[in-house]
């Protein structure tokens, strides 16, 4: 939503950085460099206009008659709607198979929206085959840490949600719950070392990650 605003700004601003729906960025650091990927997989949320229509970008019940999005490059209708989101899905993925078979970079990591397990398939893939290290998503309204997923094909992968502001998934059982708090991620050459801290500053789960032989 208000995609053309939102990559407008990144040229204004230069701590707003978002040039695309989906791009790559290589931070270099003194003694390693990683590149990140952003990839718009908000395709799990694009169904049939009249399906779902309080979890759906392209419901009819929550767009206007005559809604038409392409003027900033995307779908003319409701009806187009779906099938647009999945096709630009399908191009990011082949994207970042090549991307990723590219990077010569020490790390490889992936930002998206949806939560681990969602593509499981096509993320085990981009592990095993394509030696990506780390999955970092949202989406749900909790934190959780996924270590080395047999899932994800030995892919970490985590989901960030529980930041505030929102109804948490579940209710939180005091301070000490996974439902709200934040990742503290410490990064090296050799290792990257994960943390998921609770609300009351205790680490409740953590997981080291080495580089995937690519």
């Amino acid at each position: 939503h208000g995609w053309p605003q939102q990559i407008g700004y990144s040229f204004v601003n230069r701590n707003w950085i978002l040039p695309g729906r989906y791009y790559s960025i290589t931070m270099n650091h003194p003694s390693f460099s990683v590149e990140y990927f952003i990839i718009d997989s908000n395709a799990w949320d694009a169904k049939h206009p009249d399906e779902d229509p309080e979890h759906n970008m392209c419901s009819r019940a929550h767009n206007p008659d005559g809604a038409n999005c392409a003027a900033a490059g995307g779908p003319h209708t409701v009806e187009d709607c779906r099938d647009w989101f999945w096709s630009t899905y399908a191009q990011q993925k082949e994207w970042l198979k090549t991307k990723l078979a590219a990077s010569t970079a020490d790390w490889q990591v992936v930002i998206t929206h949806f939560p681990c397990g969602t593509d499981a398939a096509f993320w085990r893939t981009m592990r095993q085959h394509y030696g990506l290290d780390l999955l970092a998503t949202g989406h749900r309204h909790d934190q959780e840490l996924w270590p080395n997923s047999e899932m994800l094909g030995g892919l970490t992968c985590f989901t960030t949600g529980g930041g505030g502001g929102v109804t948490s998934e579940e209710p939180p059982a005091g301070m000490g719950s996974s439902q709200y708090g934040f990742f503290d991620l410490t990064m090296s050459k050799e290792k990257m070392h994960i943390e998921l801290v609770a609300l009351d500053g205790n680490v409740i789960q953590s997981s080291t990650i080495y580089p995937k032989a690519r």
